[in-house]
């Protein structure tokens, strides 16, 4: 059978992240708003200004650097279903000011009231001030941009501008009664600038840090045959900015983009303006965030050399920063590197320099700038490196021959059309061979039947990079035991106590690329199946009606599912996170629980990828259910129930699509006290420290017209009252103060608007 890699490409895997938030504090300000007003115009007024009021049939001139201006009461610019201005309020500017501003020359630019304004102040920028439509750019507050009296208010766009074309700029305030003077900042964000648009006009660079903007470079620079990028796309750096740095001592000097540009850059090193005289090139380093750029050569001090910052591709450009630095230490390389051989990791190259080399001179990837590793080069290190267990394992006779050839497909299993497979009695030993290649891999299945309670013993005799797993009969099948997938392993053994019953044995590479039929030995393998008594019997939970009986206060009990059997209930359609509804050899529980917060975890205690679900009876209702929690390790599973201490409840434990041991954890926790809207805590202006983590969902659920973008999910939520001390706008804030994605929402009562 042929399987495709799942991951996106020949050195790479997936992944699973999950991310587990704690619990802080949020702050309600309310009136703050206008107490800022008044306090920065008592306490901070703007000296030496002019400050003036200006509308669109007359707006103020306004050049690079601070114009005064003033708000204009009454002007309204509504750009609701235009321009998305605000995430916390409307997309109203109220009691606007205009500016008309010119750009001397094409590039991007950048307006902005950080620090310069007495208010909380909104943003937009439009070719044309009486058509709204015309928008091109808009903001109300932008992190770390504050007003004068400290809050982060304030507001700043960037948009692109052709020299000579005008610019309307609106400001003006958060709400209807925001008003207040200041000044708006026009700069250019530096891709105007000429110097480095070629190579005659180099930017002189110093070591360290040096900025540079290719926003409007449009030189590019082809060095196919001259010196190669990396492994993706041409060899053309696009979009280019110049550098020119004189070196001040001989030895490795690094340039690097490395973290320092938000896109994806190139970079080269020349030692003249002649595109023949280039010395090192390098597109993507690994470990660069964005795909950034680094490189080393040999430097000589005295030396002038000529540095070439560009793009992958001509949407490619932005601003950034090149570092430079003298006297770098050597990256690594065959037998400098710390990595073991035998081990996929991050970065490129291994510390066994013969090893190292006979891998990099099959795959390259190994050991180039932009590479890694990983496992691919690990399995090829087994093949060839001694070191790794090359050559190492001698495979035994055999005794049946498996029926499909190097490169057939017919015992794929569930992975093929009619589920094919090769039927073999306990005792076999098959000679059969597997391959990989072009991000497809051959699996083999084998099935066999023990007429009672047998310990199953698989062995994988193989030179080549192997893996067996013993799993049910089923498809989607759940993996009752696995070999070590380490690719030296000789033989690699699974073995498990099974009942009575009919199995499949999978066999298949740890590789999808690499090893295609023709590897020779290494192609070929030997699988042994052996079988011994065992006591079967399944746990005593094993189904709903035995359900194993948790104290009213909890408990820490061990388990083991892996004799257990599949329950009939099906999982509730509503239990699906994006992985189906299915679950594996489950067991029972029985709780009654004290009132509280009733939890059920295996949260990083379970040695698999655990499911968890509560019923009201055996055949009742879906209480909650769980499959992967956010920040638990090994996918396992929590859930959380409100309980009356009086209800009991069915709780069903078993795999995603395994089994094994661990322990389960049932708790109370004490429920918080505005859990419900009825039992709202009063809180007054300043912060108050809170904690949803033994919240409940509650009901109303949110209004239609609170979804951004991303749904009305609002989970595990807690409720406060809040009685305003002054007219004016109320900010209720988590900005910056709760280490999780908060969603807050205000109601004029309990079940109200």
């Amino acid at each position: 059978m042929v399987q495709p890699y799942p991951g996106h490409g020949p050195h790479e895997s997936p992944e699973h992240t999950q991310d587990r938030c704690e619990m802080t504090g949020h702050t309600v300000s309310t009136c703050a708003r206008l107490a800022a007003i008044t306090a920065a115009i008592v306490l901070a007024p703007l000296v030496g200004q002019q400050a003036r009021a200006q509308t669109c049939a007359a707006p103020l001139t306004a050049s690079l650097g601070d114009t005064s201006i003033t708000t204009t009461a009454g002007t309204t610019i509504n750009l609701t279903g235009i321009c998305d201005i605000s995430a916390v309020g409307t997309d109203i500017i109220y009691n606007a000011t205009w500016v008309r501003f010119v750009a001397p020359a094409n590039g991007t630019y950048i307006a902005r009231t950080c620090g310069s304004v007495t208010f909380d102040s909104k943003i937009a920028v439009f070719t044309d001030c009486s058509n709204l439509a015309s928008v091109i750019a808009c903001n109300d507050d932008t992190a770390g941009c504050t007003i004068t009296t400290g809050q982060a208010w304030a507001s700043k766009v960037s948009f692109p501008a052709l020299a000579g074309t005008a610019y309307y700029i609106a400001i003006g305030g958060f709400g209807s009664t925001t008003a207040g003077v200041g000044s708006v900042n026009i700069a250019s964000d530096g891709s105007t600038e000429t110097g480095g648009s070629t190579c005659a006009t180099a930017l002189t660079a110093v070591s360290g840090l040096n900025a540079f903007n290719t926003v409007a470079s449009t030189e590019d620079i082809n060095l196919a045959g001259l010196c190669e990028l990396g492994s993706a796309g041409d060899d053309i750096m696009h979009r280019v900015r110049w550098f020119s740095y004189l070196a001040t001592s001989s030895g490795n000097l690094e340039l690097s983009t490395c973290g320092l540009a938000p896109f994806d850059t190139r970079i080269a090193v020349f030692a003249s303006c002649s595109t023949e005289s280039v010395i090192a090139c390098n597109d993507d380093s690994t470990g660069c965030e964005t795909f950034t750029s680094k490189l080393q050569f040999a430097a000589t001090a005295g030396t002038t050399y000529k540095i070439a910052v560009g793009g992958f591709d001509v949407t490619s450009a932005g601003a950034g920063q090149l570092q430079i630095t003298p006297n770098a230490p050597p990256p690594p390389a065959c037998g400098t590197s710390t990595n073991d051989c035998c081990i996929a990791a991050e970065t490129p190259f291994c510390s066994d320099s013969a090893c190292c080399s006979l891998v990099c001179n099959e795959d390259p990837y190994c050991c180039s700038s932009d590479g890694s590793w990983d496992a691919t080069c690990a399995v090829r290190a087994s093949l060839l490196c001694t070191s790794c267990g090359a050559g190492t394992c001698t495979l035994p006779s055999s005794n049946v021959t498996e029926a499909e050839p190097c490169g057939a497909d017919l015992n794929g299993g569930c992975n093929s059309e009619g589920t094919p497979v090769q039927t073999i009695a306990v005792g076999a030993r098959v000679s059969g061979t597997y391959w990989a290649d072009g991000d497809t891999r051959d699996t083999d299945f084998y099935q066999f039947t023990v007429a009672a309670g047998s310990t199953i013993t698989v062995e994988l005799y193989s030179k080549g990079p192997g893996r067996v797993f013993l799993v049910d009969d089923a498809c989607s099948p759940t993996v009752l035991a696995s070999s070590n997938p380490d690719a030296a392993s000789c033989p690699g053994t699974a073995t498990a106590c099974v009942a009575a019953g009919t199995y499949r044995l999978l066999v298949a590479t740890t590789v999808f690329s690499g090893f295609p039929c023709g590897t020779g030995e290494t192609n070929q393998y030997v699988l042994v199946l052996n079988a011994s008594p065992c006591d079967a019997t399944p746990p005593s939970n094993d189904e709903c009606a035995t359900a194993q009986v948790v104290p009213a206060l909890g408990a820490a009990l061990t388990f083991d599912t892996r004799l257990a059997t599949n329950s009939p209930q099906p999982m509730d359609p509503l239990c699906d996170e994006g992985t189906g509804t299915g679950i594996t050899r489950d067991i029972w529980y029985s709780w009654t629980p004290s009132a509280g917060v009733a939890r059920i975890t295996t949260c990083g205690t379970a040695s698999f990828d655990t499911r968890l679900a509560a019923y009201d009876s055996c055949d009742g209702s879906t209480l909650a259910c769980n499959d992967d929690y956010a920040g638990c390790d090994g996918f396992t599973s929590r859930i959380d129930i409100l309980s009356d201490g009086q209800t009991s409840m069915r709780v069903r434990l078993g795999g995603y699509d395994s089994t094994g041991t661990g322990t389960v954890t049932f708790t109370v926790v004490p429920q918080p006290a505005n859990d419900n809207c009825s039992g709202a805590l009063t809180i007054t202006n300043g912060s108050t420290e809170f904690n949803t983590d033994a919240a409940t969902d509650s009901d109303p659920p949110l209004d239609p017209l609170c979804d951004e973008g991303y749904g009305l999910p609002f989970v595990k939520d807690i409720w406060y009252r809040y009685v305003a001390t002054c007219n004016g706008q109320v900010v209720v804030s988590t900005c910056t103060s709760a280490t999780y994605d908060t969603r807050l929402a205000a109601y004029t009562d309990c079940g109200g608007t």
